[in-house]
């Protein structure tokens, strides 16, 4: 897998809009056109200017009282004195209210959506008008719907009773679907997905899907959270790194191999997003695994190398703040569309050992 150069989300002028609201006067340059701010990330008036900003990272760096790097999110949080990870959202809504983005169009202000897709709209929460975006709660009373049973196919894979009580996977046994409930990081119930077990539907494009009683839909933006952070924060704090799956069940089945040393998020989809990334930066990670589905029959194959260049995209976003790996099968030990995770704890263990480094250009030509 080649390198490939990464790209900050944000122009100058709109981190110079960003800092200046936080208190700072307009900004110097170095030789280099970095942008240099007064120190507002300890400081509510200003103070010195020694706070400056590396374009190519997008990163800060203070070289006074605090002594280390940050993203603008980070700043935002120093300055105004948000707890983080909890208050996240908040550095979010701070920045995006002083630079007018529409979060209701996502989180790239670049994006739009394309006709294909429309037909999932039904399915996405619709965003509110005001600045926050904190995600709408369910009453947990409504997993009491659903019967206590062990899904026998989750079992027969390996996933542990105590990895889905601790979960609270549940069933639903009229629709055959194995019920999995979202949480924020707080541990509020955001939203609730079914694994769909009947072929017919895992055919027609439902193997999971919002779950919905009585014609309300129980879903949730899953660009805008991590499935298991909420368990698993003790560990990705401590550890200080954390692994990113595609579906639910790969966390599980970590926990069923790790355990409390269970580091894994699930994204629920193949794509992750900008502020998932922020999330991640929020927790203090220093290195990321990337660890999709196998997309591709054979290694070194045209079908392989298109594959590795989504991956990349991806590794975009994390390689200029984290140490970035991926995990990618060049021995065949995995099966077309599998999991990293799903031929067990041994061969998960073998791609972390085998995982590839990406780096930006300037890191690998150093």
């Amino acid at each position: 897998m080649a390198n490939t150069k990464a790209k900050y989300d944000f122009s100058n002028d709109e981190i110079i809009k960003v800092v200046t609201s936080l208190g700072s006067g307009q900004p110097l340059t170095d030789s280099h056109n970095n942008l240099i701010f007064q120190t507002v990330c300890h400081n509510h008036e200003g103070g010195s200017y020694k706070l400056y900003f590396y374009p190519d990272s997008g990163l800060f760096h203070c070289y006074t009282a605090c002594g280390d790097s940050f993203n603008v999110y980070e700043l935002v949080a120093r300055n105004q004195g948000y707890e983080l990870p909890k208050e996240f959202y908040k550095c979010v809504n701070y920045v995006y209210s002083v630079l007018g983005i529409d979060k209701r169009k996502g989180f790239i202000k670049t994006t739009t959506l394309s006709d294909g897709w429309s037909i999932f709209k039904k399915y996405l929460t619709a965003k509110p008008e005001s600045d926050s975006i904190v995600l709408d709660t369910c009453s947990p009373n409504i997993l009491g719907l659903f019967s206590q049973i062990y899904p026998n196919e989750w079992l027969q894979e390996g996933i542990s009773k105590s990895a889905m009580d601790k979960y609270n996977i549940r069933f639903d046994v009229s629709n055959n679907k194995i019920i999995i409930p979202h949480y924020d990081l707080g541990g509020n119930l955001i939203g609730i997905r079914g694994r769909a077990l009947d072929k017919y539907e895992v055919d027609n494009g439902r193997k999971y899907m919002p779950i919905c009683i009585e014609t309300q839909w129980y879903n949730h933006p899953t660009a805008y959270n991590l499935y298991g952070l909420y368990q698993n924060l003790n560990a990705i704090t401590s550890l200080k790194k954390i692994i990113i799956f595609e579906a639910e069940k790969s966390v599980l089945k970590c926990e069923t191999f790790y355990g409390d040393n269970n580091f894994s998020v699930a994204v629920c989809g193949s794509n992750i997003s900008n502020y998932q990334r922020d999330l991640i930066l929020s927790l203090g990670v220093k290195e990321v695994f990337i660890a999709l589905d196998k997309e591709y029959h054979e290694a070194f194959s045209p079908e392989s190398d298109d594959y590795s260049e989504k991956i990349l995209h991806i590794c975009e976003k994390f390689s200029p703040y984290f140490c970035t790996y991926v995990l990618w099968d060049i021995d065949n030990l995995l099966q077309y569309k599998d999991s990293p995770c799903d031929e067990g704890q041994k061969t998960l263990e073998t791609l972390m050992k085998n995982k590839f480094e990406v780096k930006t250009i300037e890191e690998s030509e150093n």
